[in-house]
């Protein structure tokens, strides 16, 4: 029989922190850097991270603390599936918007940049 353990994040590493004045703002500046890729929202909160993906930071994830390069955020007090863009060059542009408000380390993630914006 196989042995399975669980083994818990402990630490969220975040290096910078942007926030943009509306979901539209942030959508635009992820489409600007090129990425079509899906969003999350979690406690009011739509954001995206990044990271370098380093040996480093591989190392690191498995021993349970992950490296966030840049997270990025807007307020959106309520889920929906996605973000249009109605304006401009990014006129019909649509991101997925994912529902991560079930997972308890962007949940607490959520709660540590709310105590920083206080």
């Amino acid at each position: 029989m196989v042995n399975v353990e669980f083994v818990p994040d402990k630490k969220v590493v975040v290096h910078q922190v942007y926030r943009f004045g509306s979901k539209e703002e942030l959508a635009k500046r992820i489409v600007g850097f090129g990425q079509n890729k899906p969003v999350f929202w979690c406690d009011g909160v739509l954001f995206v991270y990044f990271t370098n993906n380093t040996d480093l930071d591989r190392e690191e994830y498995f021993k349970g603390t992950w490296h966030w390069d840049a997270l990025l955020y807007a307020d959106m007090p309520k889920y929906s599936e996605s973000v249009e863009l109605e304006d401009g060059s990014y006129k019909g542009v649509k991101l997925m918007v994912l529902d991560y408000s079930g997972f308890d380390v962007f949940k607490d993630v959520m709660k540590w940049l709310r105590s920083r914006k206080a």
